[in-house]
């Protein structure tokens, strides 16, 4: 069985930690994942740009970090 393990940021600073809140970094890493993992099955990509981002309601939420 193929099995992937993909970091896609700490959690060691708040930076990277609001970084990952942050839904635009979302979609790229998102069409990262998407064109990898065509790369390796060798099929065409067709999400490039078509991704929708509709701001899920759980990232209005203020985050405290203190």
């Amino acid at each position: 069985m193929i099995a992937v393990l993909s970091e896609n940021g700490f959690m060691d600073n708040e930076v990277k930690f609001l970084l990952m809140l942050d839904l635009e970094f979302q979609k790229d890493v998102a069409i990262e994942h998407t064109k990898s993992i065509c790369d390796y099955f060798g099929v065409a990509n067709k999400s490039d740009d078509k991704v929708d981002m509709t701001k899920p309601k759980t990232a209005s939420k203020k985050v405290n970090l203190k």
